[in-house]
Order: structure tokens, then sequence, then C-alpha cells
């Protein structure tokens, strides 16, 4: 090969070098994508391990739940979702066969007959 092929195949392959670099910087910017959706599904994979966790004891809560503690009327939503005691509180606004009821923790209401 003549020293112009030399130099022609010498500049060809420093163009396919460079191209070559390119390509590795967007697959290393790729890579910090994917790093970054990696990292929120591993904190959507925690959260719903954690809310699996609260339901799969779900119903065990239900067996150890007490409506009434002292003369409060408790929070079913608060105990069977956390296990937390939490009383309910009349707020009126109900009718002449129905009362409603706030939580104090959680603001859920309840309907409830007398």
């Amino acid at each position: 090969m003549s020293v112009v092929g030399q130099l022609a195949m010498t500049d060809k392959s420093s163009q396919i070098t460079e191209i070559a670099k390119e390509i590795a910087l967007r697959q290393q910017s790729r890579a910090a994508d994917i790093q970054r959706e990696l990292a929120k599904i591993e904190a959507e994979k925690a959260k719903l391990q954690s809310e699996f966790h609260a339901v799969n004891f779900s119903h065990e809560r239900l067996g150890r739940f007490s409506p009434i503690r002292g003369m409060q009327l408790q929070c079913p939503r608060c105990w069977i979702n956390h296990e937390a005691i939490s009383s309910l509180r009349s707020i009126g606004g109900g009718d002449k066969t129905t009362d409603i009821f706030r939580c104090n923790t959680c603001d859920e209401t309840f309907a409830l007959t007398f």
C-alpha cells in the first residue's frame, strides 16, 4: 500500500474511532438514565412490599379488633391498615336513624345507625 493509501486508511480509522467514542458516551448517558429508572423501580418495589405486608396481616388484625375501647368507638380503618388505636368522634350531619363519625387520626367518616 502506498503512503497516500495509508493516510486515507488512518483518516478513516480515526473517524471510526471518534464515532465509537460518541457511541460509548451516549451509552454511558443511557446507563445513567437506566440507573435512575432502576432506583425508582426499587423504591416502588419497597413501597409495594410494605403495602403487601400490611394487607397480608389485615385478616389477622380483624381478629384482634376491638370496636369500643373504654367508652370510645374505634376507627376500623386505622386498626386494619396500621394496627393503630384511634377514636371516632360524632360530627353530626346524619338523620333520625344515622349519625356520622369521623376518625381523629385518618379523618375517614363512617355513617352508623342507632
